[in-house]
């Protein structure tokens, strides 16, 4: 799989322990992102890479109009009672936070039928009318020995740091965008949009009432108050703010800002600071 997504490796040393006391060296890992084939849900995951993970899952097909599950349901997996290969496992790190509120029980199993943030899945035993020996169980621990040498490892000064997915791509967005203004004495750097910024949706209501807020709780303090209105001048004065005459809700993106106070500083007390990372309506959000 990591070859077939053409996934960048990265060099790693870790001894995986299973039952029976059976053990395995991993040399690669691999960072990627997960994502929902039915809503907007991702999540960046670091996987460890192996040849391979288990045979076919399930072992045999199950009749899947036996098990009365409502074709109202968005299955993660639509195929899941078919044979398939298994691409990845998502570990117990993350697999509690996945599960979504809703289940259902499969008249006549064990198993049942749960809502998790990729969609409906079916977990559990399935009776057929066959009976099968193989059994599969994905349990995995990591040595002491592994563990130990882990932590000496993250003790020492790594001779080449490992930068996230997220990470890679800030850095590479730095060295092109970053230039220095003669003029104004300061660096320039261009904001790190996400490359889903067409999907961030509506952030009108969201900005409106932190500016609602905001006006309560700056009329309580008449002084802090006129400090900020001057500094907000002072964004007009050099264009880094205009007043907007037509308002439209559906477009553009509207920022959110608060005052930060500083008594400590002899030149600037007090500054507007504008807020990238509030959510939208979509929960994603503009910048990293």
């Amino acid at each position: 799989m990591a070859a077939k997504l053409n996934l960048t490796r990265q060099k790693i040393d870790i001894r995986l322990g299973a039952v029976h006391l059976m053990s395995s060296r991993i040399e690669y890992m691999a960072s990627a992102t997960v994502k929902s084939r039915i809503n907007i849900f991702c999540l960046d995951l670091d996987f460890l890479i192996v040849d391979e993970i288990n045979a076919r899952l399930p072992l045999e097909s199950t009749n899947r109009a036996q098990l009365n599950i409502s074709s109202h349901l968005k299955l993660a997996d639509p195929k899941f009672n078919k044979p398939g290969i298994v691409d990845a496992i998502i570990g117990a790190e993350y697999f509690l936070q996945l599960l979504a509120v809703g289940q259902r029980k499969i008249p006549g199993q064990t198993a049942v039928i749960q809502n998790t943030a990729f969609g409906w899945i079916i977990a559990g035993k399935i009776t057929v009318s066959q009976f099968f020996k193989s059994t599969s169980c994905h349990l995995l621990t990591m040595s002491l020995a592994s563990q130990i040498d882990t932590f000496w490892k993250i003790e020492s000064c790594p001779e080449e740091k490992i930068l996230s997915n997220e990470e890679s791509a800030c850095k590479i967005h730095y060295k092109k965008n970053t230039c220095w203004n003669q003029e104004s004495k300061i660096y320039i750097v261009r904001l790190p949009f996400k490359e889903n910024v067409d999907d961030v949706d509506e952030s009108y209501a969201t900005t409106k009432k932190r500016f609602s807020e905001l006006e309560r709780a700056l009329a309580k303090k008449p002084n802090i108050k006129a400090k900020y209105i001057e500094n907000l001048k002072a964004f007009e004065e050099i264009h880094h703010m205009t007043e907007l005459k037509n308002v439209s809700v559906r477009e553009g993106y509207y920022l959110p800002h608060h005052a930060v106070i500083k008594e400590s500083s002899l030149t600037t007390q007090l500054r507007a600071v504008y807020d990238g990372s509030a959510k939208t309506t979509t929960g994603l959000i503009l910048v990293w």
